[in-house]
């Protein structure tokens, strides 16, 4: 059997004004809502992916809307029950980074389908309900995060 790597993923923490959080409804399964996150890719940097992927999931017509805050010291690894069919034989699950954004724009500057959707809705929540938000599976790699957004949101 091979041991198959882990894909490299950024996982994003977008804030708005008010310091509430961007969460999507993934268009693949009603109901699971998560953070925007997605694979890394190697002709980018870690904050290079984290932009790209904070515009391609909010539909932003401009990288000018959002902005890094922070990388967090925290990380997340899992392996996938059953992977997709992106990642059979050659991926065994993701390595998370998590990055702080600032979004900077208005909320009708979201465009779920300017790009390829991957979320069918999307909202803002306070960091008190991201937890209770978000699909169940997703709740550990998340909580490994909290403290960290909390301090930074109290620092601000």
């Amino acid at each position: 059997m091979i041991d198959l790597p882990f894909r490299p993923n950024v996982c994003l923490i977008i804030l708005n004004k008010d310091n509430k959080i961007f969460i999507g409804e993934r268009i693949d399964t009603p109901g699971a809502w998560q953070l925007p996150q997605g694979g890394a890719e190697e002709s980018y940097t870690d904050e290079e992916n984290a932009l790209r992927e904070a515009q391609e999931e909010m539909g932003l017509e401009s990288g000018d809307l959002i902005k890094i805050e922070k990388q967090l010291k925290n990380t997340h690894t899992y392996e996938w029950k059953s992977p997709p069919a992106y990642a059979v034989n050659k991926w065994k699950g993701q390595a998370q980074k998590f990055f702080i954004l600032r979004f900077l724009g208005l909320n009708s500057d979201v465009t779920l389908d300017r790009f390829t959707p991957e979320f069918s809705n999307w909202r803002w929540c306070d960091i008190s309900d991201l937890i209770d938000s978000v699909q169940k599976r997703r709740r550990n790699g998340y909580l490994k995060i909290l403290d960290e957004v909390r301090e930074f949101i109290n620092g601000n």
